[in-house]
């Protein structure tokens, strides 16, 4: 799910990028809209930080899903996004949890702790981390901080 718009700066990359591997369906007034706002917003924190840890992917909340395609493609509820970044000699992170269409929040009011993210995907998003660090980095979101 790495966004086309951060492979600009490689040909292969970019034609790596749209391999069925790097691919989730979603929605497309959601892969327009919010997903691409916080896209957006991840690169401007590329900028400004100088690097960003990123996991995404599909959170699929049922077994009854919307498949499509003829190989029955099964269409997530949800995407996830987690994002951290180094600060102050420690971590800061922040995750997104935004319905695949339909999405009405603003890309702040979908934001919660990597822990709840956590929970909801059945990951250990930040697994590289010592726990100790871990514990404290994800339990909490420092909103000036993004």
């Amino acid at each position: 799910m790495a966004p086309a718009a951060d492979m600009k700066w490689d040909s292969v990359a970019m034609d790596e990028c749209f391999y069925f591997t790097n691919c989730c369906p979603q929605d497309a007034t959601f892969n327009n809209g919010k997903w691409n706002q916080l896209e957006e917003r991840t690169r401007r924190l590329a900028k400004e930080y100088g690097t960003v840890y990123v996991v995404c992917g599909p959170v699929y909340e049922q077994r009854d899903t919307i498949r499509i395609g003829v190989n029955g493609v099964a269409v997530p509820h949800k995407c996830f996004k987690a994002l951290m970044v180094p600060k102050d000699g420690s971590y800061s992170a922040i995750g997104f949890i935004m319905s695949n269409g339909g999405e009405e929040r603003e890309v702040m009011d979908c934001a919660c702790t990597i822990d709840s993210l956590e929970s909801v995907v059945g990951m250990d998003l930040f697994c590289n981390l010592p726990d100790k660090l871990e514990k404290v980095v994800e339990s909490a979101v420092t909103l000036e901080d993004w």
